[in-house]
């Protein structure tokens, strides 16, 4: 005694539609365009941090030296007398 089972009036459905693809193509090229603008505002505020970190060391360096010369000056006519 065989079981035969009846066929389903549908046969089963395998792969994508067109329009399940399209949905998925639309929704990858947001969440793409999400990463791109994170992308880009980061190089942006790498940008300003570096400009940032020039002008404080371009600061230090010129405190540096003119702490250097004032001593000296502060010094000389104490020795001087």
């Amino acid at each position: 005694m065989s079981h035969s089972r009846a066929l389903p009036s549908r046969i089963k459905q395998q792969g994508m539609t067109l329009i399940e693809v399209m949905i998925s193509i639309t929704i990858s090229l947001v969440l793409l365009a999400g990463v791109l603008q994170i992308f880009a505002s980061n190089k942006a505020t790498y940008r300003v941090q570096d400009a940032m970190a020039r002008v404080q060391e371009g600061g230090r360096f010129a405190i540096h030296f003119l702490t250097k010369d004032l001593r000296v000056i502060w010094v000389a006519p104490a020795l001087a007398a």
